[in-house]
């Protein structure tokens, strides 16, 4: 019979405890809510220092009242170009989908993981805004930022974008929409709104 000492159970138990942290940690990087984290954090960097204070305002993690709940909008950026609506995606691999599924998929080492179709979840977050703004369709911009090493098999629709071509798209559009005036009443009304 062997001999158990307090030192080899001691040795266990420790062995153990490291062991717990380590899995969860592996759990935890796995999951759904640090790929979402990663990616709005990405998107945040690249927001942060490239888009002029002056000219846009950027809100993060706005959440709104909608008529059953709450919407949570991950970026939106408020300027005299429009409301920018930046939904952040982060999901490496291959990605299939078209503007009308419901459902995407994304392939990465023979596996294949299906998700909402983000164009769908920014628009249902436009479609909150616009209740609670009451401002012309004409103002938003939908923008899903892949910000992750992925790639479409065939045409992507033309929203959906890698995180590098964010800042130049946004830009791009310098077509005034509205006056610093409709702005500033824009963001007191979604500092009112916001949760």
């Amino acid at each position: 019979m062997p001999d158990w000492g307090m030192n080899d159970i001691f040795s266990n138990w420790v062995h153990l405890f490291w062991m717990v942290p380590l899995v969860l940690l592996i759990a935890y990087v796995g999951s759904p809510r640090f790929r979402g984290t990663m990616g709005e954090e990405r998107v945040g960097r690249l927001l942060a220092g490239a888009l002029p204070r002056h000219q846009y305002t950027v809100l993060h993690g706005l959440v709104i009242a909608t008529g059953g709940g709450t919407c949570r909008i991950p970026y939106l950026i408020v300027s005299q170009f429009g409301l920018f609506v930046v939904k952040p995606v982060y999901r490496p691999g291959r990605i299939t989908g078209t503007r009308v599924q419901d459902l995407w998929t994304q392939r990465k080492w023979g596996r294949a993981n299906r998700f909402d179709n983000p164009i769908h979840q920014n628009a249902l977050a436009i479609g909150a805004l616009k209740r609670q703004l009451d401002v012309p369709d004409l103002w938003f911009h939908s923008l899903v930022v892949f910000a992750s090493d992925s790639y479409f098999t065939g045409d992507s629709p033309e929203d959906v974008i890698p995180a590098e071509k964010l800042v130049p798209l946004i830009k791009r559009r310098g077509q005034k929409l509205m006056e610093a005036e409709a702005c500033s009443k824009v963001l007191v009304a979604l500092k009112d709104a916001r949760l």
